[in-house]
Order: structure tokens, then sequence, then C-alpha cells
């Protein structure tokens, strides 16, 4: 016949370390083998100067273990021995002999489980941040990608990545496109240097930059060496008139706040509202490409207007010096 007593007399010494104490005065009463391999000859001692190290009762002990017991009237926690740096889950429950109160426990050791969950948790905290620094970076080589280095207007990539991204949705109202080109920039590069040129620049850029905060339908970029694009979409030709009367206005008191290097620009602009379906991308780019043309157009006037203006000083100088004689 099966009994409980005989297996425990073979089995309980060698299974997890298990002792009991009177609950009164918290001493140990009792010790099985395992926790006498562990802890030496424990009864009789105090179990919170045994596994704590302490000269008074536990503050963690609970009252009443009943109270915190799970089911069968078990009360489970976990503990950490700071001589025998090992981990420990605790079973505990209440038991009553003669009128006396005792605190039966066992003590597995789970030093491995819990030291894999905190290294668990180490290579989660270095993931997590290995992550973020990767989001990071990759939020910058985006930003890269799109931006140009010098001004840090958009760039060429990122206008043509537009073209089939944001640009191309079929409830766009208006297109207007504004094409600049910096007058004699290669002339002040070679004749003062390029830290002079990029002044020029930079007049121009933090312009289009202050033009583009707070307003998500304009977008102004740098396609290379002197010559800029901005566009306007959702708008009348109205609004793109007044947008660039507003940004020669700017550039006019850039050039009155710092006169050298003067910010001379030659500029074109094109509208449209006529705007087929699945059609709006390349309608904003032939909006630029017409622009780009009346830019070039005005650039030639301008340079014609200011050969004949020095022709007729010429004249003028040399009517007056025929005149003196």
């Amino acid at each position: 016949m099966f009994s409980s007593e005989k297996l425990w007399s073979v089995c309980g010494d060698y299974m997890d370390l298990v002792v009991a104490m009177r609950e009164e005065d918290k001493t140990i009463v009792y010790a099985n083998t395992a926790a006498a391999d562990v802890y030496g000859d424990i009864v009789g001692k105090k179990c919170y100067k045994v596994f704590f190290d302490r000269n008074s009762v536990c503050t963690r002990c609970p009252d009443n273990i009943e109270e915190e017991a799970e089911e069968y009237g078990v009360y489970r926690w976990e503990f950490f021995d700071k001589k025998q740096e090992r981990w420990y889950a605790v079973k505990s429950k209440m038991l009553s002999d003669d009128g006396t109160d005792y605190r039966c426990s066992a003590l597995t050791d789970v030093t491995d489980i819990m030291m894999l969950g905190t290294e668990s948790v180490g290579e989660m905290i270095k993931l997590t941040k290995l992550l973020k620094e990767n989001e990071r970076l990759r939020g910058l080589l985006e930003y890269d990608a799109g931006h140009d280095a010098h001004t840090g207007l958009l760039n060429r990539g990122q206008y043509i990545h537009d073209l089939s991204n944001i640009y191309n949705r079929d409830d766009m109202k208006g297109v207007g496109a504004v094409y600049y080109d910096l007058n004699f920039l290669k002339r002040t590069n070679d004749t003062y240097g390029h830290e002079v040129g990029d002044q020029m620049l930079f007049k121009l850029s933090d312009v289009l930059s202050r033009q583009m905060e707070g307003r998500d339908n304009i977008k102004s970029y740098r396609f290379g060496g002197d010559e800029f694009v901005t566009i306007l979409t959702d708008v009348d030709s109205a609004s793109v008139d007044e947008y660039i009367k507003q940004t020669q206005q700017l550039i006019d008191e850039e050039n009155i706040k710092i006169p050298f290097p003067i910010c001379d620009v030659a500029l074109g602009s094109y509208f449209t509202d006529e705007i087929a379906e699945g059609e709006s991308g390349r309608v904003v780019d032939d909006a630029v490409m017409a622009a780009d043309k009346r830019m070039y157009n005005n650039k030639v006037r301008a340079k014609k207007a200011r050969e004949q203006e020095k022709i007729d000083a010429d004249l003028n100088a040399r009517h007056n010096t025929d005149s003196a004689k």
C-alpha cells in the first residue's frame, strides 16, 4: 500500500530546500538535508538571520500568511540570498500543531532562470537602444537624401520623388511654378571666392525657407548651382503673383541689410489649373519647364537692357566730353 510518509522519508531530504519555523518567534525548527547542505546547521536559528542576515523580523514577512495565500493556502514569493548569490522561489504554508503555528516553506533555486531573465532584459534594452539609434540614423540619411547639403532646401532628387508622390493626386486645384536663377554667381565666385558667392546662395535660400514656413502647399528646391524652383499647389494665379511679389520684397530687404554681395535674381513663373485626372505629376513638371523657359527669356531681356544701359552711358560720357572741348 502506498505510504506518503514513506515517500517523504525517501525523497523529502533530497527535493527542494525545505524548512519549517515557529511563527511566533521565527525560529527554524526543521531543515531537510538539501537545506542543511546549503545553509549548514540552521535548526534553532532565526530565519531572518539565516536567509537575510538581519537582526530583526523582515518587514516583508506577512503578519498573516493566510491573507496572502493562493490556492490551497500556499503563499508564493521570491528572494535573493546575498551570501549565496542565489535566487529562490519560495512556497510557504501555515500549519498548526498543538496550538502552535508553524510556517513550512519549500525553496527552489531559480537562479539560472532569473539570470536568464535579467540577461534577456539587458539584451532587450541594448536592442531597443540600437533600434532607436538606427531609426535616428535612418532619419538623418532620409533627410540628407532629400535635402541640399549647402542650403538646407529640398534637392532635385526629392523633387523627382515628389512628382510621383505628393504631387500625384487627383484633387489638386491649381499649380504654380517659380524658377529662379542667381545672376552673377559664377562671376562672384571667380572674382571674390566661393565664400562670398555662398552668401548670395544663402540669401536666396533663407528667403525661400521663410516663405515655406507654415505653408504646406509651398515647397522650394535647389536644382543645383544657381538654379532654384518653388512649387505652389492648390492656388490660383493671383496667389502665385502675390507669392512672387512677397519673395522679391524679402530679397530686396536682405540686400538692404547686407549690401554685399548683392542677391540679383532672374525668375520666371507659370500657372495652370487645367489638371486632368491622373496627370497632376506631369502637370507640375510641365509647369516647372515652362517657368524655366520664361526665366531664361527674362534673363536674356535683362542682360540686353543692361548692355543697352552701358552703351547709353558710354555715349553720354563721350557727348559730355565733346561738349567740354
